[in-house]
C-alpha cells in the first residue's frame, strides 16, 4: 500500500518529519546528519540508552506490517505474472522520448547522472542511450524473440557497457581503474560472499538519513529483510565506526533474484498498459512496483561493476514511459541496500515524488 506522504525540507530533500517523532530522531534529521561528522555520531548513539534498541526488537516490530504490505504485494506480482507471461496480451506505445531528442537535453540527461551537476561521458551517454533503444523493445515486447531475463540482462550489461556495436569503452569510474569492454556482461563469480566499505561521508550521511527517517539506530551487524528472499540468500548490514558494510548474498543466488526481478516486471508491464488506456491517470502503484525491483537489483549485485546505472536506466525508461520526469541516481543504491523491502518501498516513493513536484501519494486500502 503507498501511504500518505508529507513533503519536508531536509537535505537531498527527502526528509519528513513524522508525528510523535522523538527528539533525537528529528535533530539528526534537521540539524546534526551532515554538520557532525558519521564517527561522532556513532558513538552519541551508543551513548543514549533510548538509541540501543536491538535489531532483534526492530525485526520483531517491523515483521507483521511488512508481512501485510508484502503479502498484498506479491499478490499483485503474480496476478501480473500470470496474466501475461510471455508479454503477448500487453500493448504499449513506443514512447517519443527516445527519437525527439529529449534523452540529449538537459532534463533527459538527468536520467543518466549520479547528481545534477555530475558530468556524462560522451562514450557512456551513447551506451545508455543505445541500451535504452533495446530496453524498449524488451518491455514492449518487439524484441522478435522472448529471450530469458537473465540473457536480456547480461544483454542490456553488453551495451551498456561497449554499445551495440561492442566498440565504445569508457572508465568505470571510481577509484576502479577498470573500463567498461573489461567487465561487459560479466556477472560476480560464485565463490563466497565479501563485504563492500562504505567510508565516504557523503555516501555515510546518505545512510544515515534513510535509517534515522525509520528511527533504526544499528550498532553491529544486522539481516536487510527482502520480500520473499529465504535468510540465506539475504544481505548483511554492519555499522562500524567509519561508516558501514554491505555484503551482498553468495552469487549462486542471481538467479533466484531474476526470477523475483522477472516476476516484478510483469507487473509493471501490466500497470504501464493500464495507465497508458487510463490516460496516464492513477499512476499511484508505479513508484512501489518500481522500488520493488530496484530493491531486488541491487541486492543481487549481479553484475562486478554497472549496477546501478543499469537498474536506473531501466526505471528512468519506465518513469519516463509513465510520464514522470527522470530522476538522478544520487544515493538511492544506498538506501536501497540497507533498507527493508518495505521501508525502501516508502523511501523510493517519497524520491521520485519530490523529482516530480508531487506533494502525496495515496492509495487507501489498495484501491
Amino acid at each position: 500500500m503507498l501511504h500518505r506522504v508529507e513533503s519536508g525540507t531536509g537535505r537531498h530533500g527527502i526528509a519528513f518529519v513524522k508525528k510523535n517523532r522523538n527528539l533525537w530522531t528529528w535533530l539528526s534529521l534537521n540539524f546534526f546528519i551532515g554538520v557532525i561528522h558519521p564517527r561522532i555520531l556513532f558513538y552519541l548513539n551508543k551513548l543514549i540508552p533510548k538509541l540501543q534498541r536491538s535489531v532483534v526488537t526492530k525485526n520483531t516490530q517491523n515483521y507483521v506490517n511488512d508481512k501485510v504490505e508484502s503479502a498484498l504485494f506479491d499478490q499483485k506480482v503474480m496476478c501480473a505474472s500470470v496474466s501475461d507471461p510471455s508479454m503477448k496480451r500487453i500493448n504499449i506505445s513506443k514512447p517519443e522520448f527516445l527519437d525527439n531528442g529529449y534523452l540529449r537535453s538537459s532534463e533527459g540527461l538527468i536520467a543518466f547522472k549520479k547528481l545534477p551537476t555530475s558530468p556524462v561521458l560522451p562514450a557512456y551517454l551513447e551506451c545508455q542511450l543505445e541500451g535504452l533503444t533495446y530496453f524498449d523493445k524488451v518491455f514492449r515486447g518487439e524484441n522478435g524473440c522472448h529471450s530469458s531475463y537473465n540473457d536480456i540482462m547480461i544483454e542490456h550489461h553488453h551495451i551498456l557497457a561497449t554499445g551495440l556495436e561492442g566498440e565504445r569503452n569508457y572508465k568505470v569510474g571510481g577509484i576502479s581503474k577498470e573500463y567498461s569492454k573489461d567487465v561487459a556482461g560479466k556477472l560476480r563469480p560464485t565463490e563466497g560472499r565479501v563485504a563492500f566499505v562504505v567510508g565516504d561521508k557523503k555516501m555515510v550521511n546518505a545512510i544515515l538519513r534513510a535509517l534515522t527517517e525509520i528511527e533504526f539506530y544499528p550498532d553491529g551487524e544486522w539481516e536487510i529483510q527482502i520480500d520473499e528472499i529465504p535468510p540465506d540468500a539475504k544481505s548483511i548490514g554492519t555499522r562500524v565506526k567509519q561508516g558501514f558494510s554491505i555484503m551482498p548474498p553468495d552469487a549462486k543466488y542471481i538467479p533466484l533474484y531474476f526470477s523475483k526481478m522477472d516476476e516484478c516486471l510483469s507487473l509493471i508491464r501490466l500497470l504501464s498498459s493500464e495507465i497508458e488506456i487510463r490516460g496516464y491517470k492513477d499512476r499511484n502503484s508505479l513508484p512501489q512496483a518500481l522500488a520493488a525491483y530496484f530493491h531486488l537489483g541491487i541486492h543481487a549485485h549481479a553484475f562486478v561493476r554497472i549496477n546501478q546505472s543499469l537498474l536506473m536506466a531501466q526505471v528512468n525508461y519506465i518513469l519516463m514511459l509513465n510520464r514522470f520526469r527522470p530522476v538522478c541516481h544520487g544515493y538511492v543504491d544506498l538506501a536501497a541496500a540497507f533498507l527493508d523491502s518495505g521501508d525502501f518501498r516508502n523511501y523510493f516513493t517519497r524520491y521520485v515524488c519530490e523529482h516530480n513536484g508531487i506533494e502525496q501519494v495515496t492509495e487507501e486500502n489498495g484501491k
